[in-house]
């Protein structure tokens, strides 16, 4: 049965991130807005939801290792994983003027997060600095991204309620479908006698970053090159 919901969590992992580039494709379309924007903000947040849940279920539960080594791996597997797999299979054109700014800001957000763990705490003072932070950025954002010319056309038009419906069912289909593709795959491991802990090192570890990499994939092959990297560029920040 694990091989059967292994495949069904690959299928559910696949159509949510249909579901999400969708959704954001249609809200660009609908509002005009740019789809570096919408990579940056809408389909970042949603690809970042499963690391915002498990972040917060181990602090809330003490485990403040797994929440701090979470949020650092999948920083990482977004960037030599998500994006080398990404451009591996279909190279992406950089508009360094168009991305500049986003990249500055996963920068900063990076400095900040080693700054303010040099004492070997992070309080909540520095955690409102943080999202203070971040609604800078999405302001910023707002403000400065523009509409630009995608190297495909893919028009997707739906009315506001549905771009909303299929972003949520995108979320949640990346959520449960990563999910129930590491709850089996684990147990395959585990039968066939692989340990724990490289069972936690790869197969855990890649889970996290599913949803950035089926989203980001599915964006680059259908030639929405700012949604797929405003993607990594917003779930890092």
């Amino acid at each position: 049965m694990e091989y059967i919901f292994l495949f069904i969590g690959i299928a559910i992992l696949v159509a949510g991130g249909e579901a999400l580039v969708r959704s954001a494709i249609a809200l660009n379309n609908q509002f005009e807005l740019s789809p570096l924007l919408i990579g940056t903000t809408v389909v970042a947040f949603g690809t970042s939801a499963p690391e915002l849940i498990v972040s917060i279920q181990a602090s809330a539960t003490g485990n403040s290792d797994i929440a701090i080594g979470n949020v650092i791996g999948s920083n990482v597997a977004n960037i030599g994983l998500v994006l080398g797999l990404t451009v591996a299979l279909r190279p992406v054109l950089i508009n360094r003027k168009k991305y500049f700014a986003s990249w500055l800001i996963m920068l900063i957000s990076t400095l900040m997060f080693y700054g303010f763990s040099l004492d070997g705490q992070i309080g909540k003072m520095e955690g409102f600095f943080f999202v203070a932070g971040l609604l800078a950025f999405i302001s910023i954002s707002i403000s400065y991204m523009r509409s630009e010319d995608e190297e495909e056309d893919y028009n997707v038009s739906l009315n506001p309620l549905l771009i909303f419906v299929f972003f949520i069912l995108g979320t949640l289909g990346l959520y449960f479908g990563s999910e129930l593709l590491i709850v089996n795959a684990s147990n395959i491991a585990l039968k066939m006698g692989v340990s724990e802990f490289i069972i936690g090192v790869t197969i855990v570890a890649l889970g996290t970053s599913l949803p950035e990499l089926v989203t980001s994939l599915i964006a680059s092959f259908r030639g929405q090159n700012s949604i797929s990297i405003g993607n990594l560029l917003g779930s890092n920040v």
